[in-house]
């Protein structure tokens, strides 16, 4: 066999699975529409890794709900650029999503349980951006029958 066609068909292989994120490997960076990103964050060690490459993504989004900031996963969220392009699209973040845009202007949709959230944030090379989305605990919001499981909540705070 040519050695070289193994290689191409080894990278074409490695290119499509980078694309798929496994539930355990939130800190591992991949490729969705246009923009890198990392997510992840669930448990100590996980947000740990997760702060530790923060500095390589200029777009640092959090993901909790009250009354105790509990971390939010299985959040969808959605960035389009200034002419209305989506940049960036993820059916499962959270509860730490970092993604790596270029400068720019962006809006930002994040949703938990039938809530959307949107920011509008600008990035510029060297100035990260944090956005912080907090879904309000009430009526048909975030909270459900068994949050636990339901509504992709962990027990553990985002941030002490």
């Amino acid at each position: 066999m040519n050695p070289h066609r193994n290689l191409a068909i080894l990278v074409a292989c490695l290119a499509v699975l980078g694309t798929v994120t496994q539930p355990n490997a939130a800190a591992m960076s991949s490729h969705v529409t246009t923009a890198p990103f990392a997510n992840g964050g669930v448990g100590a060690t996980e947000r740990l890794r997760m702060h530790a490459i923060a500095g390589a993504y200029p777009l640092h989004m959090s993901f909790s709900a009250e009354p105790d900031k509990v971390s939010l996963t299985r959040v969808p969220v959605l960035i389009r650029n200034a002419r209305g392009d989506t940049v960036f699209e993820l059916s499962n973040a959270g509860p730490l999503l970092y993604v790596a845009l270029p400068d720019g202007d962006y809006t930002v949709r994040a949703t938990a349980e039938g809530v959307t959230e949107m920011r509008r944030v600008s990035i510029h090379a060297g100035h990260p951006q944090d956005l912080r989305f907090l879904w309000s605990d009430g009526p048909g919001q975030v909270s459900g029958p068994n949050p636990g499981r339901a509504s992709g909540r962990t027990s553990l705070p985002l941030f002490k």
